[in-house]
């Protein structure tokens, strides 16, 4: 069988797209998440109970740097195919690390209809400073059998997770705290299923490769919001709540009408061998979700500026991959 080695442009769009794909996977269901566990109404977990959990105080400053790190198969033979990334920063942006000042708490329960253990975790609200937290991705590049392709430079700055913030036009008011409830998926293996919710903004966030750079600024990922106000970003209200991955979601006609509700369930992720006619790994996963997305500004290049986007009130009910042959 042939293999077909992608082009530069290629590689580039589709790691940037990877990378954000990956870094926005974050959301949420409905419900919050207790210190001490409970019945949750509204959702599939109505039936966890369980006994009062652990809390846990954290006053940190964070600082990481990580250098030479690649991840990919086959890194020491000929055939190598791995995505590198010369140095990783996360800090304050300013050579300093972010604060964390916030409580943590930890829960096990049981879901009294199947009998499956939950551990649900909730916190922390990141960072405890207002500067943000900063991510910078120094010289990546993808190889595939001995060549490496440069792809550039990512850097995120002033990013936050669950905190409400006035500084901004227009406002963020967070929702509940960012939690997160995981349990062994029901059919056995070695899969997860989970449910999440976290609600948050990014200032900004820059792809920089060999000739130019792209800029996106004024990233809000929120609450599921139909009918928002359109415009420019001065005239957009306040955005508020959380978005969420798994759980109980609207649905809608094509008048944008409320019509029932929809029980998507967890999100799944499943590792394991086909056994089938081909061979080798299967890595399947299903990410349910609802959210909204706002962009202030998306300048492409130096030249070529879209302006503001939005993303209102998208749902999706069902959203399965699977990866064969890995």
């Amino acid at each position: 069988m042939k293999k077909f080695l992608p082009g530069y442009n290629f590689v580039r769009s589709v790691t940037f797209i990877s990378i954000l794909l990956l870094f926005f996977g974050v959301s949420v269901y409905d419900s919050p998440v207790y210190a001490k566990m409970k019945a949750m109404d509204e959702d599939s977990l109505s039936q966890i109970e369980g006994q009062e959990g652990i809390v846990e105080g954290l006053n940190l400053t964070v600082s990481t740097v990580i250098t030479g790190y690649r991840f990919g198969n086959d890194l020491n033979s000929a055939l190598a195919q791995s995505i590198n990334i010369g140095t990783l920063t996360i800090g304050n942006g300013a050579g300093g690390g972010y604060g964390i000042n916030s409580n943590v708490t930890i829960d096990i329960g049981t879901n009294t209809t199947d009998y499956t253990t939950w551990l649900n975790v909730s916190g922390p609200v990141l960072p405890s400073n207002d500067s943000g937290i900063c991510v910078s991705a120094n010289d990546i590049s993808v190889t595939v059998n001995s060549t490496t392709w440069t792809l550039g430079n990512v850097d995120i700055t002033g990013l936050y997770v669950g905190r409400s913030l006035t500084s901004i036009t227009p406002n963020y008011i967070a929702g509940d705290i960012p939690w997160f409830s995981l349990s062994g998926s029901p059919s056995g293996g070695g899969g997860v299923v989970f449910y999440a919710g976290m609600g948050l903004y990014i200032n900004n966030v820059k792809f920089a490769y060999t000739t130019d750079s792209m800029n996106i600024s004024g990233i809000y990922v929120y609450a599921a919001s139909p009918n928002i106000a359109s415009g420019t970003p001065a005239s957009w209200p306040v955005l508020s709540g959380n978005a969420k991955i798994g759980g109980i979601f609207n649905t809608y006609d094509v008048n944008g009408n409320i019509t029932g509700t929809y029980n998507a369930g967890p999100a799944t992720f499943d590792v394991g061998s086909n056994s089938g006619n081909s061979t080798g790994t299967e890595v399947s996963y299903n990410l349910p979700m609802a959210l909204s997305i706002r962009v202030k500004d998306f300048q492409m290049d130096s030249t070529h500026d879209f302006g503001p986007m939005a993303l209102d009130n998208l749902i999706i009910y069902r959203n399965r991959i699977t990866f064969r042959n890995l």
